[in-house]
């Protein structure tokens, strides 16, 4: 009963949630359409739409192609596991039943908080400061723990968030492979909400022009910093939550397989599974490598010295220090491939 009950009250938010942001960008289109064409610059405003929605469109398309294919995946793999009762169990323990709880209740909960802090990006990312200079949206940030500090006591404050909470961790672990997927489509239309909302960093990426001065410590040209780096940053985002989110999932339908939470046991991966989950884990660590590698670039806008820029700890110990990050990580991403083939 209580299960029915969470569903439908899940149902009657999204599709009210929906409705509200349909209603909103209906009216915000239609005032901005007159808006611009008043001003003889609705060329400009046509420009900017088509950039919002094939880049909202394609991200969307991928994100939900990418981690569709994983859960088919996941699915088939378990239910080949299930058929071999006798399957060899490979690099993988016996969990008990309250680890194995515990396990799927702090992944639940870590999807949840992923959905609340895509959420808030991608409403941020359309309500534009126009005093200047923060005329653009701020540059997203990856997934990472300090959100998970930094909104658990705002939960105390927000009974509605405390609600949505328990209700979408009861919904994951009761329906795993349809809350998953729903989850999916939500969180593949945030990613694409976000990206579309930074449409200035991707005409930018594209009309990109060259200074012809380069600067004194990576000897790039200065518009590569302008131009590429934020695009960087926005992939960055877009990369690491897509695969975190699926990683989870896809552990997630792997741990509850076989009725393992019901049997009070989880008899341990196959190695199909194992092959599945390192494939994932090491295309995160390609990320992380790739983060840090860029990462180099913004101690160029370093604020810790007393003047604005690189210091002589940033150039002498942080640089070698990303470098070394990014190696390592290098390492054990390509690591992880091996093990999974």
């Amino acid at each position: 009963m209580l299960e029915k009950i969470s569903l439908k009250l899940l149902q009657i938010l999204l599709i009210s949630l929906a409705i509200v942001l349909c209603i909103q960008l209906i009216a915000n289109f239609v005032v901005d359409i007159f808006w611009f064409q008043e001003l003889g610059y609705l060329n400009i405003f046509l420009k900017r739409l088509q950039t919002e929605i094939i880049s909202g469109f394609l991200i969307f398309c991928i994100s939900l192609v990418f981690i569709f294919s994983n859960l088919n995946i996941a699915n088939e793999i378990k239910w080949s596991s299930s058929n071999q009762p006798n399957i060899k169990k490979l690099h993988s323990q016996k969990l008990k039943f309250s680890f194995l709880l515990a396990i799927i209740l702090i992944l639940s909960i870590v999807i949840s908080f992923m959905v609340f802090y895509y959420g808030q990006l991608a409403y941020s990312s359309w309500q534009i400061d126009y005093t200047l200079p923060k005329v653009t949206p701020t540059l997203p940030s990856p997934f990472t723990i300090n959100y998970l500090q930094q909104i658990i006591p705002q939960l105390y404050h927000h009974l509605w968030q405390l609600i949505i909470l328990g209700i979408s961790i009861i919904f994951i672990v009761k329906k795993p492979e349809y809350a998953t997927r729903v989850i999916a489509i939500t969180i593949s239309i945030l990613f694409g909400t976000v990206v579309a909302g930074n449409w200035t960093i991707i005409l930018q990426w594209f009309a990109a022009t060259e200074f012809n001065q380069l600067d004194p410590v990576f000897h790039h040209d200065l518009s590569f910093y302008i131009f590429k780096v934020p695009g960087f940053r926005l992939l960055d985002f877009w990369l690491g939550g897509l695969f975190l989110y699926t990683l989870i999932t896809v552990t997630i339908i792997y741990l509850l397989a076989d009725n393992s939470l019901y049997n009070g046991k989880f008899p341990g991966f196959s190695r199909s599974q194992l092959r599945h989950i390192y494939s994932l884990i090491g295309a995160m660590f390609a990320v992380l490598a790739w983060r840090h590698w860029f990462l180099r670039y913004d101690l160029l806008y370093s604020k810790r010295s007393v003047t604005y820029g690189a210091s002589y700890t940033d150039i002498h110990v942080k640089i070698p220090l990303e470098t070394t990050l990014t190696v390592v990580a290098t390492v054990i991403s390509i690591w992880l491939f091996w093990k999974a083939l």
